[in-house]
């Protein structure tokens, strides 16, 4: 009950915590060149990295992580036939976010939205679903440990009212087998009562049939 209790106080939590919180791809200068930066909530730092990379794979790009994550000539349709290389920030922001900082070379310069508007855009885009996947995804993972926990917990309940079912139907068989008891104990008690009258009965019926026995030997006995 205890677990329970602090999983809804997570969830109530959370739920207001995501009301302020919103998934949002901004453009900032970032070491004197534009690049795109989006925070990414729940997910830890390694996951976004490996995400990341898988990404940028798809994009056709080899990827190397000698400092920060770099894609070499990766292409998209939405930018053009000529390639491109990325370079990818993750930086932890606190307990459960992380700041994803990407920077596009277009061979000598770098997008930005107002030299690359079109370009600029789809690269936006992409930034955009690939942080609301990565954090749908780390979410998703909590409501699975948390329907798990909740699982257990029902399991754990629904035993219990079987243990609460069979500890009545206990007591309801001892009560009746202490209600037919103490009947058989009166029963008892009325046929001890009985049996001491019949006895006493008896003995007298035994008496009369010694005096009688003691008669008929004394008239055999007066025989000459």
């Amino acid at each position: 009950m205890k677990k329970l209790i602090a999983l809804f106080a997570v969830l109530i939590l959370t739920v207001q915590a995501y009301s302020q919180k919103k998934i949002k791809v901004e453009e900032k200068n970032d070491g004197g060149h534009q690049a795109l930066v989006v925070t990414i909530y729940e997910a830890g730092s390694s996951d976004v990295e490996k995400e990341w990379k898988a990404e940028m794979k798809k994009l056709g790009a080899k990827v190397s992580t000698k400092s920060d994550i770099f894609a070499d000539d990766a292409k998209m349709n939405a930018i053009g036939d000529n390639t491109f290389d990325v370079y990818a920030k993750v930086r932890k922001a606190g307990d459960d976010a992380v700041i994803l900082t990407v920077s596009v070379d277009l061979g000598g310069t770098y997008m930005s939205s107002a030299k690359h508007g079109k370009e600029f855009k789809a690269m936006k885009d992409m930034v955009y679903k690939f942080a609301v996947k990565i954090t749908k995804d780390a979410i998703g993972g909590q409501l699975k440990e948390a329907e798990k926990v909740l699982s257990t917990q029902e399991k754990e309940h629904k035993s219990l009212v079987k243990d609460n079912e069979k500890l009545h139907k206990s007591i309801e068989d001892n009560e009746g087998r202490i209600q037919k008891a103490k009947e058989e104990i009166e029963q008892a008690k009325k046929d001890i009562e009985k049996n001491v009258k019949d006895q006493e009965a008896k003995s007298k019926e035994i008496e009369e049939q010694k005096k009688v026995v003691e008669g008929i030997a004394a008239k055999e006995k007066a025989v000459n």
